[in-house]
Protein backbone atom coordinates (compact mmCIF):
# COMPACT_ATOMS: atom_id res chain seq x y z
CA UNK A 1 0.00 0.00 0.00
CA UNK A 2 1.60 3.33 -1.13
CA UNK A 3 0.91 6.81 0.16
CA UNK A 4 -2.06 8.27 0.21
CA UNK A 5 -2.89 11.33 -2.47
CA UNK A 6 -6.47 12.13 -1.82
CA UNK A 7 -9.02 12.24 1.02
CA UNK A 8 -11.07 9.65 -1.87
CA UNK A 9 -8.00 7.47 -2.23
CA UNK A 10 -7.86 6.95 1.04
CA UNK A 11 -11.21 6.20 1.98
CA UNK A 12 -10.99 3.38 -1.15
CA UNK A 13 -7.97 1.87 0.66
CA UNK A 14 -9.23 2.04 4.48
CA UNK A 15 -12.50 0.61 2.76
CA UNK A 16 -10.29 -2.34 0.92
CA UNK A 17 -8.11 -3.30 4.22
CA UNK A 18 -11.36 -3.37 5.90
CA UNK A 19 -12.57 -5.72 4.10
CA UNK A 20 -9.86 -7.93 3.45
CA UNK A 21 -9.08 -7.93 7.60
CA UNK A 22 -12.22 -8.15 8.83
CA UNK A 23 -13.27 -10.15 11.70
CA UNK A 24 -16.18 -12.87 10.19
CA UNK A 25 -18.51 -13.94 12.96
CA UNK A 26 -18.31 -17.51 13.13
CA UNK A 27 -21.80 -19.71 12.68
CA UNK A 28 -23.12 -21.51 15.53
CA UNK A 29 -22.82 -25.09 15.30
CA UNK A 30 -25.67 -27.23 15.02
CA UNK A 31 -24.91 -28.53 18.78
CA UNK A 32 -24.46 -25.20 20.13
CA UNK A 33 -27.67 -23.72 18.19
CA UNK A 34 -29.86 -26.11 20.41
CA UNK A 35 -31.57 -24.81 24.04
CA UNK A 36 -29.32 -25.53 27.01
CA UNK A 37 -32.42 -26.38 28.98
CA UNK A 38 -33.31 -29.38 26.12
CA UNK A 39 -32.55 -32.61 27.82
CA UNK A 40 -30.78 -34.89 26.38
CA UNK A 41 -31.70 -38.53 24.71
CA UNK A 42 -29.64 -40.84 25.61
CA UNK A 43 -26.29 -41.60 26.31
CA UNK A 44 -23.93 -41.12 29.78
CA UNK A 45 -25.79 -38.94 32.27
CA UNK A 46 -29.00 -39.62 30.65
CA UNK A 47 -30.59 -39.41 34.44
CA UNK A 48 -28.40 -37.13 35.68
CA UNK A 49 -30.82 -34.28 36.10
CA UNK A 50 -33.78 -36.58 37.84
CA UNK A 51 -33.41 -37.77 41.49
CA UNK A 52 -33.74 -40.72 42.68
CA UNK A 53 -35.87 -42.48 44.96
CA UNK A 54 -34.82 -44.77 47.54
CA UNK A 55 -37.15 -47.85 47.35
CA UNK A 56 -37.43 -51.98 48.36
CA UNK A 57 -37.57 -54.55 45.33
CA UNK A 58 -41.11 -56.43 46.22
CA UNK A 59 -39.25 -59.45 44.56
CA UNK A 60 -36.30 -59.88 46.05
CA UNK A 61 -36.61 -57.38 48.65
CA UNK A 62 -33.35 -55.56 47.64
CA UNK A 63 -32.51 -51.72 48.38
CA UNK A 64 -32.73 -50.09 44.85
CA UNK A 65 -33.12 -46.64 43.60
CA UNK A 66 -35.62 -45.69 41.10
CA UNK A 67 -36.00 -42.86 38.65
CA UNK A 68 -39.28 -41.96 39.67
CA UNK A 69 -41.51 -41.66 42.76
CA UNK A 70 -42.80 -44.54 43.31
CA UNK A 71 -46.52 -45.33 44.42
CA UNK A 72 -48.24 -46.88 47.06
CA UNK A 73 -49.82 -50.38 46.21
CA UNK A 74 -48.06 -50.71 43.02
CA UNK A 75 -44.89 -53.01 43.13
CA UNK A 76 -41.81 -51.95 42.35
CA UNK A 77 -38.77 -54.16 41.43
CA UNK A 78 -35.12 -53.53 40.78
CA UNK A 79 -33.27 -53.63 37.34
CA UNK A 80 -32.50 -57.31 37.66
CA UNK A 81 -35.68 -58.10 38.60
CA UNK A 82 -37.69 -56.25 36.61
CA UNK A 83 -35.72 -57.62 33.16
CA UNK A 84 -36.64 -61.33 34.33
CA UNK A 85 -40.40 -60.16 34.73
CA UNK A 86 -40.37 -58.29 31.67
CA UNK A 87 -38.58 -61.14 29.79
Amino acid sequence: MGKNKTKLEKIRRNEEYAMKYKKRKKKPSASRSRAPEAPSLGGVGRFSSRPDYPAICSACQAATTLPFEPTNGKPVYCRPCFTKIRA
